[in-house]
Formats: structure tokens, C-alpha cells, sequence
């Protein structure tokens, strides 16, 4: 039965025609509940918008507002998802528990993170630990909001201290056939530290993009240079430890995570420079301060954990690799 069925069979039911329109909308409300309970968010965004198109004076729009917002977090609507959340946090004094919203405002602070908003996300959790201050979810979300606000401060001041690193590839691999192989089939060359003279000479000779400034240019970068195991390594390597936070914030995945701490650390045992062994160790050691990075870590596959504590044991004797492997699980 499609949810377009399921809709017509709760409205024709007697209850919502003999009572009053209320009992359709509780209807809809617990169908679009249901359909969230089962992760089909099409189904739960079409039942709670068909409740505030038909029963718009309904006590239930409040609260299918908030779950709306849940819905739409979860497609990744997220300037919608803040727009219901802020409509359901603006009902009333007592026409919305305390525990809807308690949920709206931390939904909204979870749609404005997802936006780049981190000072507007803070002010939500904040509301919400005053209502609920039981609430170790809203007080450990802040602490990470707070870091990234943090870093990204700390990443607008920091280029005066930032070294620019650069690579040399020995072995040739620029060829166009090699970047259409698979990751598998692709040469992984041969990598060795430079001299900070011929910095700008390799930067002018090669296609590695400039260090990003923004989200977008970051995306653009690695999308540039991740068929090349050299080249992404290079890339990574020239951007700001303490910028990763601010630069990933809304693109990172688990994917991505594995991506960047295996590039970075590559070759590291066999590498003479210790220049570059910090500035890796010093990105392992951001990375977490992104938003979103304890969730990720928490559902990462057997095999990203695999790929991770690989990378982790280029590091071992380090001081400060016994806090990272924890920070990521591994």
C-alpha cells in the first residue's frame, strides 16, 4: 500500500469524519511518526505535511513541525529543517511541551551547524541545556560547536605561523590512463621531502592547487588532485592543521576521514624531515575538532577502522598517538 493509500484510508476512516478534524490529524501525525520509526522519510515528510495543509489550526501542527524537522535533517534539507524548528520553537508558551521544544531546538542547532551557522547552533544548545540542563547530549554537542568556533577563529590568525609544505614525486605516474585506473591499479610513486626553496617552483611546475580558503575551494582542490596519490598528498599537507575544522565541517563522511589521515601520513616512517611528521601529526590532531567527527567515528565500517589504525601506526612514538587512536576509536 503506498502512503498515498494510507493517507486516503485515514481520512475516509469514520473517526475523523463523525469526530472532530482533530482525530484525522492525530491520525496523520501517528502515521507520519510510524513512517519516521521506520526510516521512510518521504513517507513521514508527505504525512506531516499533509496534517498542516489540511488541519492547520490543529494543536498537533506544533509538534509535527519539530518531527518535520527531524525529517528533513535526515534528507539533508537543511534550511527547510531550520525553518520548521523555528516555527515549533515560536509556538506558544504551553500550546508545546517542554520536551517538543527541547527537541526543536536542538534540531535547529543541528540544521545551523550543518550551515556554517556555529554561533547560532551554540545559542540553541544553550536554550535547550537552561530547559532541559540534564541533558548530556546538548552539552557534549556544544563543546564540539565551541571547538569548532574555535578552530575556525584560531585558523583566521594562523597563517602568519603556518610552513608550506610541498613534495616531489620521483616516480612518474601524470599520465592521464594512470588517473582513469581504479585506486587499486593507480602507481603510488615514490615520495620525498623538498627543500622550502623550490617550494615555489614546484607549486608553479606542477597542477596542485593553492591551499583552499573556503569549504568550496577545498572541495574543488581535492576533487582536483585525489586521482593522484602524490599531488593529494602534497595538497592536504599545504593547508593549515588548525583549518581542517572549519574547511570540512559540512562535506566530511567517513570516507573522506580515511581519505585525508591516510594521504597525510603516507610514507611517514621512511621520511627525513620532521617538519612534515608534525604537520601530519598535527592534522590527525585537528580533525577531530570538526562537527560531526565523534558521530562518524562511532559507525565507521570494520575496514575504514582498519585503514585508520593503519595510518595511526606510522605514528607510534609520538608523544600525544595514545589520545588520538582513542579520539578515533582505534
Amino acid at each position: 500500500m503506498s502512503f498515498f493509500e494510507a493517507d486516503r484510508l485515514i481520512l475516509e476512516d469514520p473517526l475523523a469524519t463523525t469526530n472532530h478534524d482533530q482525530s484525522a490529524a492525530d491520525k496523520l501525525k501517528e502515521a507520519g511518526n510510524a513512517a519516521f520509526r521506520g526510516a521512510r522519510w518521504e513517507e513521514a515528510l508527505h504525512h506531516y505535511t499533509r496534517l498542516m495543509t489540511l488541519y492547520p489550526d490543529s494543536p498537533a501542527v506544533p509538534v509535527a513541525l519539530a518531527n518535520r524537522a527531524a525529517v528533513l535533517l535526515k534528507l539533508e534539507r537543511f534550511v527547510e529543517a531550520h525553518d520548521d524548528a523555528s516555527q515549533a520553537i515560536d509556538t506558544p508558551a504551553g500550546a508545546l511541551s517542554e520536551k517538543i521544544r527541547c527537541k526543536a531546538f536542538h534540531r535547529r542547532a543541528q540544521a545551523r551547524r550543518r550551515l556554517g551557522k556555529l554561533h547560532d547552533a551554540a545559542a540553541d544548545l544553550q536554550c535547550l541545556i537552561r530547559i532541559d540542563p540534564q541533558s548530556n547530549l546538548a552539552r557534549e554537542e556544544l563543546r564540539e560547536v565551541q571547538a569548532a568556533i574555535q578552530a575556525s577563529a584560531t585558523a583566521m590568525i594562523d597563517t602568519s605561523k603556518s610552513t608550506s609544505i610541498a613534495v616531489e614525486q620521483v616516480a612518474p605516474s601524470r599520465n592521464l590512463e594512470h588517473r582513469l585506473d581504479p585506486p587499486e591499479k593507480r602507481p603510488r610513486g615514490v615520495i620525498k621531502p623538498i627543500s622550502a626553496e623550490r617550494i615555489r617552483e614546484i607549486m608553479r611546475r606542477s597542477d596542485i592547487p593553492p591551499p583552499p580558503t573556503s569549504a568550496i575551494d577545498f572541495e574543488q582542490g581535492f576533487r582536483s588532485v585525489q586521482a593522484n596519490r602524490n599531488d593529494l598528498r602534497a595538497y592536504l599537507l599545504s593547508i593549515t592543521p588548525s583549518a581542517y575544522p572549519r574547511l570540512i565541517s559540512l562535506s566530511l563522511t567517513s570516507e573522506l576521514l580515511c581519505t585525508i589521515v591516510d594521504a597525510v601520513s603516507a610514507d611517514i616512517p621512511s621520511l627525513c624531515d620532521p617538519g612534515q611528521t608534525n604537520r601530519a601529526f598535527a592534522i590527525l590532531q585537528s580533525l577531530p575538532l570538526t562537527q560531526r567527527f565523534a558521530m562518524i567515528v562511532d559507525f565507521l565500517s570494520d575496514q575504514e577502522k582498519e585503514t585508520l589504525r593503519t595510518a595511526l601506526d606510522r605514528f607510534v612514538g609520538l608523544d600525544g598517538i595514545q589520545e588520538i587512536r582513542e579520539r578515533y576509536r582505534c
